[in-house]
């Protein structure tokens, strides 16, 4: 059987060529070699939704199907990246319940959205990292999940606003699913807090 590396899921970003499209970042285990898988706005968001911790009004898909899979004792055992052709990964997940081992085939956004929920662990064919992997520029700062924001706001609009406003525009914007507007609004009401935590202790 062909050898698996472990990989981590590094974090999510816009693809500068193609704006509509959207970029999952893995990187190996104990290594340096990353593997760069196009995605959707969907898949992006709900992966970003996660990493940051946003939660959404009302489950989004790989929430659904994470808690169906915990309800019915199901577990996810792995998910495996075995072959690239034409753009697309082929993408394999184990899941094991009753006893009984079940192995799906599914898209990699989706296989990595809910192994990073059921904290599964991700494997990609050496084979494959061989061939496609690669190893940053000594200048590249590898995008991870708590620095990546995929829309920017201008952040002079955010300072206008005043804390209950910024409340308002972040529930505004779960309830709209607009994942990447609500971190950095939550990432604007954090800098108030640590600046108004800090003036009280001087």
């Amino acid at each position: 059987m062909e050898e698996k590396i472990g990989m981590n899921f590094l974090g999510v970003s816009r693809n500068q060529l193609q704006k509509e499209n959207f970029v999952i970042f893995l990187i190996e285990e104990n290594g340096k070699r990353e593997l760069t898988i196009e995605t959707g706005e969907a898949e992006a968001l709900s992966l970003l939704a996660f990493a940051r911790r946003i939660i959404p009004k009302r489950p989004l898909t790989h929430d659904l199907f994470s808690s169906v899979s915990r309800a019915f004792g199901i577990e996810l055992k792995e998910v495996c990246l075995n072959e690239y052709h034409n753009g697309i990964y082929e993408t394999e997940m184990v899941f094991s319940g009753n006893g009984t081992e079940m192995r799906i085939d599914a898209r990699a956004s989706d296989a990595i959205a809910l192994a990073v929920r059921l904290n599964a662990p991700i494997f990609a064919k050496k084979s494959l990292l061989d061939d496609f992997a690669y190893i940053p520029d000594t200048i590249k700062i590898s995008v991870r999940p708590e620095l990546t924001t995929i829309i920017q706001i201008k952040r002079k609009t955010l300072r206008d606003c005043s804390v209950d406003e910024l409340k308002q525009r972040l529930q505004e914007a779960i309830d709209k699913e607009a994942y990447e507007q609500a971190s950095v609004i939550q990432k604007e009401l954090n800098d108030r807090n640590g600046a108004s935590e800090k003036r009280e202790s001087e």
